[in-house]
């Protein structure tokens, strides 16, 4: 959310920005068709929204998304009443995703699984390069304290490794 004043006296005002677009687009495209819309009951705006509880955003911020979704043709809200009295007779409307729509979701998760796939190898080869490190550094007949030393350099660097891709998100 982008927070504007419009004047001095007047209070901050949050401006949704669309920002949660791709989560919005990746719910729709995991979902059932014909499973989410807005009905005379609840519209996008509305925090209790299915999407909006699901990805855990506010209704302003999910309003924005289908927004930005609609303006660039990623998604489409279908309106037919034939349609919607087939699925449900509270639903004024449903969206579905575009062929376009359809083609960035897939590239999303194909960005997604590549850099969750190129992260495993980073930490991979690092385990490598660590533990030649380690046998260069401390040969395979030492002592008992230097072998505590290596096992403590070693979880010391997974531990490291860990909380990295953690706050990444990607592990």
């Amino acid at each position: 959310m982008k927070k504007r004043k419009k004047n001095k006296t007047e209070k901050t005002e949050e401006i949704p920005s669309g920002s949660n677009w791709k989560e919005i687009l990746l719910e729709i495209y995991h979902t059932a068709p014909h499973l989410y819309g807005q009905s005379h009951y609840i519209n996008y705006q509305n925090d209790n929204h299915p999407i909006a509880k699901k990805i855990k955003i506010t209704g302003k911020e999910l309003d924005a998304g289908i927004l930005f979704l609609l303006l660039h043709g990623l998604i489409e809200e279908n309106n037919k009443k034939e349609v919607l009295d087939m699925i449900s007779e509270n639903w004024s409307s449903w969206i579905e995703l575009t062929e376009k729509g359809f083609q960035v979701a897939l590239d999303i998760e194909k960005n997604r699984s590549e850099t969750r796939t190129n992260n495993a190898i980073v930490l991979l080869t690092s385990i490598i390069a660590f533990t030649g490190a380690a046998s260069f550094l401390f040969p395979l007949n030492s002592t008992d304290l230097q072998k505590s030393a290596t096992l403590l350099v070693y979880a010391s660097f997974f531990i490291i490794i860990f909380v990295i891709l953690k706050r990444k998100k990607t592990l």
